[in-house]
């Protein structure tokens, strides 16, 4: 028992603390199911995950790393790192897909109850407008966050316009399917903010690294599922 204890005591005290800030939708579809994997390679490193983003947190030392909504300003000591393009798609459940009037064409979505994400890059007035279309865009659910419209989505309330990274997750289990496929703008989503001093510290550097790995390798998250399972 004492031994035991010495250890539990011993780990504590090697246990270093990463907080990290994130972007709402992205904490919640994104980043929360993967951050085993990182506890996974780096049992020394523990996470502190704020579903917020806020750069001013960086300066006082809150988080240190912030993952924001859009492309982060170059600011003194910040510094800010894009994530990869991120594709926007159309979104909604099967059910509503398959309706009495289904989504074949984007003329189709005339009619049809539109979700609206308040916190966007690209709206539904400015997909009417790509696509030449008269949408009457004053009814219909508005949330303030993705995730509430992709989980409004997946509820049947309507349709959804979101990154697809968001919708990944919702889409393979067969929650959502996308009318119209992959077609969509690509745009910057989202960005790594750091203090620049502060990038040689061995939880930052690792949490960059894998983050950067991650992002590209779905591939990860099925290997730890079936790794859990044969658990």
């Amino acid at each position: 028992m004492i031994e035991n204890a010495t250890n539990e005591v011993s780990r504590r005290n090697s246990i270093d603390v990463l907080s990290v800030g994130c972007a709402p939708s992205l904490a919640s579809l994104w980043l929360m199911p993967r951050l085993p994997i990182f506890e996974e390679r780096h049992p020394s490193i523990e996470i502190r995950l704020l579903s917020s983003s806020d750069p001013t947190k960086l300066h006082d030392g809150s988080v240190d790393v912030d993952i924001c909504h859009g492309s982060a300003p170059r600011l003194g000591s910040i510094a800010a790192e894009d994530f990869p393009l991120e594709t926007i798609v159309v979104a909604c459940s099967p059910d509503v897909a398959s309706s009495g009037k289904r989504i074949r064409r984007p003329s189709d979505l005339i009619g049809h109850t539109l979700i609206r994400s308040e916190q966007t890059l690209y709206s539904w007035h400015q997909w009417a407008k790509d696509h030449n279309l008269g949408i009457d865009l004053t009814r219909g659910p508005r949330f303030r966050d993705a995730f509430m419209s992709i989980a409004a989505a997946v509820e049947d309330r309507g349709v959804c316009l979101e990154s697809y990274r968001l919708l990944r997750r919702d889409v393979e289990k067969g929650n959502l399917v996308l009318p119209f496929g992959m077609t969509g703008p690509n745009l910057r989503c989202h960005s790594l903010t750091y203090v620049r001093s502060r990038l040689r510290s061995p939880k930052i550097s690792a949490f960059r690294t894998w983050l950067e790995r991650v992002w590209f390798d779905e591939n990860e998250v099925v290997e730890m599922d079936s790794l859990r399972r044969a658990n």
